[in-house]
Protein backbone atom coordinates (compact mmCIF):
# COMPACT_ATOMS: atom_id res chain seq x y z
CA UNK A 1 0.00 0.00 0.00
CA UNK A 2 1.57 3.37 -0.93
CA UNK A 3 1.26 6.49 0.75
CA UNK A 4 -1.80 7.84 -0.83
CA UNK A 5 -3.73 4.69 -0.68
CA UNK A 6 -2.84 5.17 3.14
CA UNK A 7 -3.91 8.97 2.99
CA UNK A 8 -7.35 8.38 0.85
CA UNK A 9 -8.20 5.30 3.06
CA UNK A 10 -7.86 7.90 6.46
CA UNK A 11 -9.74 10.48 4.91
CA UNK A 12 -7.22 12.89 4.25
CA UNK A 13 -8.13 13.57 0.57
CA UNK A 14 -11.22 16.26 1.58
CA UNK A 15 -13.55 18.04 -0.80
CA UNK A 16 -11.27 20.49 -1.21
CA UNK A 17 -8.08 17.94 -2.60
CA UNK A 18 -10.92 16.20 -5.21
CA UNK A 19 -11.08 18.91 -7.83
CA UNK A 20 -7.08 19.06 -8.28
CA UNK A 21 -7.09 15.44 -8.10
CA UNK A 22 -9.30 14.81 -11.13
CA UNK A 23 -6.60 17.88 -12.78
CA UNK A 24 -3.90 15.72 -12.49
CA UNK A 25 -4.99 12.49 -13.17
CA UNK A 26 -5.35 13.72 -16.76
CA UNK A 27 -2.01 14.81 -16.52
CA UNK A 28 -0.61 12.00 -15.04
CA UNK A 29 2.38 10.48 -17.34
CA UNK A 30 2.14 12.96 -19.61
CA UNK A 31 3.91 15.87 -17.27
CA UNK A 32 7.81 16.29 -17.08
CA UNK A 33 9.34 17.75 -14.24
CA UNK A 34 11.23 21.07 -15.63
CA UNK A 35 13.02 22.31 -12.18
CA UNK A 36 13.74 21.57 -8.55
CA UNK A 37 14.65 24.41 -6.37
CA UNK A 38 15.75 24.19 -2.89
CA UNK A 39 14.39 26.86 0.04
CA UNK A 40 16.30 27.47 2.84
CA UNK A 41 14.14 29.93 5.18
CA UNK A 42 16.18 30.68 8.56
CA UNK A 43 14.47 30.99 11.95
CA UNK A 44 14.13 29.55 14.77
CA UNK A 45 16.02 26.53 12.52
CA UNK A 46 16.36 26.18 9.11
CA UNK A 47 13.17 25.33 7.17
CA UNK A 48 14.40 23.94 3.59
CA UNK A 49 11.50 23.67 0.97
CA UNK A 50 11.79 21.88 -1.97
CA UNK A 51 9.74 23.47 -5.41
CA UNK A 52 8.96 21.05 -7.82
CA UNK A 53 7.73 22.73 -11.50
CA UNK A 54 7.15 20.73 -14.20
CA UNK A 55 6.14 21.99 -18.49
CA UNK A 56 2.49 21.44 -17.58
CA UNK A 57 2.45 24.51 -15.17
CA UNK A 58 2.29 22.02 -12.13
CA UNK A 59 4.26 23.01 -9.00
CA UNK A 60 4.37 21.42 -5.56
CA UNK A 61 6.76 22.31 -2.83
CA UNK A 62 7.19 20.16 0.08
CA UNK A 63 9.26 20.19 3.35
CA UNK A 64 12.60 18.17 3.01
CA UNK A 65 15.23 17.73 6.16
CA UNK A 66 18.54 17.08 5.50
CA UNK A 67 20.24 15.68 8.28
CA UNK A 68 22.47 12.78 9.23
CA UNK A 69 22.69 10.20 6.87
CA UNK A 70 21.24 12.19 3.95
CA UNK A 71 24.85 12.44 2.15
CA UNK A 72 25.08 8.38 2.80
CA UNK A 73 21.77 7.84 1.27
CA UNK A 74 22.45 10.35 -1.66
CA UNK A 75 25.83 8.41 -2.57
CA UNK A 76 23.83 5.42 -2.17
CA UNK A 77 21.60 6.26 -4.84
CA UNK A 78 24.07 7.47 -7.19
CA UNK A 79 26.23 4.00 -6.74
CA UNK A 80 23.07 2.17 -7.23
CA UNK A 81 22.10 3.84 -10.40
CA UNK A 82 25.75 3.74 -11.69
CA UNK A 83 25.36 -0.05 -11.06
CA UNK A 84 22.26 0.13 -13.13
CA UNK A 85 23.74 1.55 -16.05
CA UNK A 86 26.45 -0.25 -15.79
CA UNK A 87 24.82 -3.37 -16.05
CA UNK A 88 22.54 -2.27 -19.42
CA UNK A 89 25.87 -0.90 -21.00
CA UNK A 90 27.06 -4.91 -20.34
CA UNK A 91 24.11 -5.60 -22.39
CA UNK A 92 24.48 -3.57 -24.94
CA UNK A 93 27.72 -4.46 -25.62
CA UNK A 94 27.02 -8.64 -25.70
CA UNK A 95 23.93 -7.84 -28.17
CA UNK A 96 27.01 -5.27 -30.31
CA UNK A 97 29.46 -8.01 -30.08
CA UNK A 98 26.30 -10.84 -31.57
CA UNK A 99 25.65 -8.26 -34.14
CA UNK A 100 29.37 -7.87 -35.12
CA UNK A 101 30.36 -11.69 -35.14
CA UNK A 102 27.33 -12.32 -37.32
CA UNK A 103 28.05 -10.04 -39.48
CA UNK A 104 30.88 -8.63 -41.56
CA UNK A 105 32.48 -5.02 -40.55
CA UNK A 106 31.67 -2.56 -41.12
CA UNK A 107 28.08 -3.00 -41.44
CA UNK A 108 26.98 -0.59 -44.11
CA UNK A 109 23.71 1.61 -43.90
CA UNK A 110 21.91 -0.39 -46.37
CA UNK A 111 21.89 -3.24 -44.34
CA UNK A 112 18.48 -4.66 -42.36
CA UNK A 113 20.52 -4.45 -39.22
CA UNK A 114 22.12 -0.99 -39.26
CA UNK A 115 19.00 0.64 -37.50
CA UNK A 116 20.05 -1.37 -34.56
CA UNK A 117 23.04 -1.52 -34.63
CA UNK A 118 23.39 2.29 -34.20
CA UNK A 119 20.65 2.44 -32.07
CA UNK A 120 22.93 0.37 -29.72
CA UNK A 121 25.84 2.39 -30.27
CA UNK A 122 23.85 5.73 -29.76
CA UNK A 123 23.15 3.63 -26.03
CA UNK A 124 26.40 2.17 -25.06
CA UNK A 125 27.32 6.09 -25.76
CA UNK A 126 24.37 7.28 -23.00
CA UNK A 127 25.22 4.39 -20.53
CA UNK A 128 28.96 5.12 -20.63
CA UNK A 129 27.91 8.35 -19.94
CA UNK A 130 26.10 8.47 -16.97
CA UNK A 131 27.99 5.61 -15.49
CA UNK A 132 31.09 8.59 -15.72
CA UNK A 133 28.83 11.09 -14.21
CA UNK A 134 27.57 8.87 -11.45
CA UNK A 135 30.97 8.40 -10.49
CA UNK A 136 31.61 12.11 -10.73
CA UNK A 137 29.38 13.00 -8.59
CA UNK A 138 29.93 10.50 -5.75
CA UNK A 139 33.25 11.71 -6.04
CA UNK A 140 32.35 15.53 -5.74
CA UNK A 141 30.50 14.86 -2.99
CA UNK A 142 32.62 12.91 -0.76
CA UNK A 143 35.29 15.82 -2.12
CA UNK A 144 32.78 18.41 -0.65
CA UNK A 145 32.22 16.73 2.94
CA UNK A 146 36.43 16.39 2.92
CA UNK A 147 36.78 19.77 2.27
CA UNK A 148 34.44 21.21 4.90
CA UNK A 149 34.98 18.50 7.61
CA UNK A 150 31.21 18.39 8.39
CA UNK A 151 28.37 16.69 6.37
CA UNK A 152 26.69 18.39 3.58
Amino acid sequence: MDRRTVLANLGAMSCFALPYQAKAQSLRKKVKITDVKVMIIRGTWDWNLIKIETDAGVHGIGEAYWGPGVKDMILKRFREQEDRHRNQLARYEQIVTAIEQEHPAPIKVQEPIFGDYATLQIGIQYERAYVDWCRWMVAQLEQATEDTGKEL
